[in-house]
């Protein structure tokens, strides 16, 4: 065998292996209310909470169709905000958050995470 096939040799099984390993993360950037991201934010004093990001400004964040998460059980192995973001709630175990509220303006948020479309869909299913 030439040098030339065993580097495509090596080439081709890279690419496979590549794919495999990101084949099982979640998939980011939850879209929706007009293409705007959906969003997990931590805020100083006020909690936490899920929507579509419209603006962030300075310290100002405005969120639109967002949910107060009070309470929440992730589907995850911590059950912290990065959890809710990726793998969204638990929908076995009961859950504190909110209805939605058609807008909403933070002035001391400090996390913005962008959620995947798996977590949009398990907050947005709840009543």
């Amino acid at each position: 065998m030439s040098t030339d096939s065993i580097q495509q040799l090596i080439q081709a099984e890279a690419k496979k292996l590549a794919a495999n390993m990101t084949s099982d993360l979640p998939t980011y950037a939850a879209k929706g209310c007009g293409g705007l991201d959906y969003v997990i934010v931590r805020a100083y004093s006020s909690g936490v909470f899920a929507g579509y990001l419209q603006s962030i400004s300075g310290n100002t964040i405005k969120l639109v169709n967002s949910r107060y998460c009070r309470e929440f059980a992730t589907a995850g192995p911590i059950g912290d905000v990065h959890d809710l973001a990726t793998v969204g709630v638990n929908p076995g175990k009961k859950q504190g958050i909110r209805p939605a509220v058609p807008q909403r303006t933070l002035v001391d948020h400090f996390e913005v995470v962008h959620a995947t479309e798996q977590a949009r869909a398990s907050i947005e299913a709840l009543p």
